[in-house]
């Protein structure tokens, strides 16, 4: 039996991404909740290079905004 196999209706919060940001010029804020919950994984991406002083439209003009409640 694959251990798989007994997460028939899927892993629960699996289809959830959680990210955490910490160090110089990153504002504490603890848990940041948004209302709308669904951000996109080239919204996080943006968000790591905007953190890390790069232009993430540069990289890609096509690609989506950071997430702003991570880096006011």
């Amino acid at each position: 039996m694959s251990s798989l196999s007994r997460f028939t209706e899927g892993i629960i919060g699996s289809e959830d991404t959680w990210v955490a940001a910490m160090g110089p010029g990153v504002a504490g804020k603890g848990l940041i909740v948004t209302e709308e919950q669904c951000a996109l994984s080239s919204q996080v991406a943006a968000t790591i290079m905007e953190l890390l002083g790069l232009d993430s439209q540069a990289l890609n003009p096509e690609m989506a905004p950071p997430l702003s409640e991570m880096l006011d």
